[in-house]
């Protein structure tokens, strides 16, 4: 039996690797079952069918999904294991108004970071960063090379940093509330499955994730690269108690960050997908 990884990214979001090269690269550390997972868009996983049924890999159809709790940024992986396709999997219009919307906002972000440090730097501008090539083979996004590009960070990832400085927070920028994320995914089918939660909420986190839970989630990402043995245990006791599903997923962005895809090595699916 193969292994699973359903959180995976390519180029069609932050990845440095194409969908092919993400699912030959999952197939070459034995994955049989995966889900292209990119934020806010599904067109890495529509362009992903045909591969996968050429290399005999199930592809559940997947995103993640970029919304708030409060002010806390939570990721939801929704999921449509019982699709016949990516493509019909996501032909709901609510849906695609839903991910159409928080990948503005995601977008926007850097707008919004660019906009101003421009005010304290005139070496940069909007016009000039909206006309400046991706870099999409690097991972990351547009924003990081420009502004490494323009000297105002040595290297690309140390402009992460500066959306917290100037202020351009997840909190302030209006993405959809997680409960009304997971009503729309539950209005077509799909499941909702909380991303990565000891990276969302931090220590203790338990209180943070049963809490969570009230939003309607149908599973836990409880196999992760950055979960030790003890936050497993505990969110797979919580998901035993609580009737939902565990899920398991690298985080797989290629060069840019994660871990490699099927270097979790499990290989049970959630029962019924």
């Amino acid at each position: 039996m193969g292994y699973i990884d359903l959180h995976l990214h390519t180029t069609h979001s932050d990845g440095s690797l194409t969908p092919e090269e993400m699912v030959m690269r999952a197939k070459a550390a034995g994955v049989t079952t995966l889900a292209i997972a990119d934020h806010d868009v599904i067109t890495g996983s529509i362009e992903a069918v045909p591969i996968c049924e050429r290399e005999g890999i199930r592809l559940i159809p997947g995103v993640e999904i970029d919304t708030l709790t409060g002010n806390t940024l939570v990721h939801v992986l929704a999921y449509f294991p019982h699709g016949d396709s990516g493509k019909n999997a996501f032909e709901n219009e609510r849906f695609l108004s839903l991910i159409t919307d928080s990948r503005e906002k995601l977008d926007g972000m850097s707008t919004i970071l660019i906009e101003r440090l421009a005010q304290r730097n005139a070496n940069v501008s909007v016009e000039e960063f909206r006309a400046f090539p991706e870099h999409k083979g690097d991972g990351g996004w547009k924003a990081l090379y420009y502004l490494a590009h323009k000297g105002v960070v040595q290297k690309p990832k140390h402009a992460l940093g500066l959306y917290e400085q100037m202020g351009v927070l997840y909190g302030n920028q209006d993405f959809v509330s997680t409960e009304k994320a997971i009503e729309i995914i539950h209005a077509c089918s799909g499941l909702a499955v909380m991303a990565h939660p000891l990276s969302t909420f931090g220590d203790p986190l338990e209180k943070k994730v049963l809490d969570a839970l009230g939003a309607g989630f149908d599973g836990i990402e409880c196999h992760y690269p950055k979960h030790d043995s003890k936050t497993t245990w505990l969110l797979r006791t919580i998901c035993k108690r609580h009737g939902l599903f565990e899920t398991a997923g690298s985080d797989d962005h290629g060069t840019f960050s994660g871990a490699p895809a099927g270097s979790l090595k499990i290989s049970d699916l959630p029962c019924g997908w």
